[in-house]
């Protein structure tokens, strides 16, 4: 399976307006890939707006010292799935189109 990955935290308009419309566009442009997006602290609805769309949800609960700490490590969330028998896996930044 093909596999695109995507980190998301927080409540920045961008990162959710982004996510949200690259759920419309990629099975578009990839047809048959599916999509993954670690996330935390973030809006729920737009989590089941993905789930929707047959999105792989997964919560990360770890705690952070601070909101730098946070932000540094959940850019790297989503190579979690490095482990995961894709046969193609593609990581974007919930920021891209």
């Amino acid at each position: 399976m093909n596999y695109i990955i995507y980190s998301l935290y927080g409540h920045h308009k961008k990162y959710i307006d982004n996510i949200l419309l690259n759920s419309e566009l990629i099975p578009k442009i990839y047809p048959g890939w599916k999509c993954k997006v670690y996330y935390s602290n973030t809006d729920l609805s737009v989590i089941e707006k993905l789930k929707l769309k047959k999105w792989e949800t997964i919560e990360i609960k770890e705690k952070y010292t601070n909101q730098r700490e946070m932000i540094n490590w959940c850019q790297s969330w989503r190579l979690y799935s490095l482990s995961d028998n894709n046969e193609y896996t593609i990581f974007r930044d919930a920021i891209q189109l």
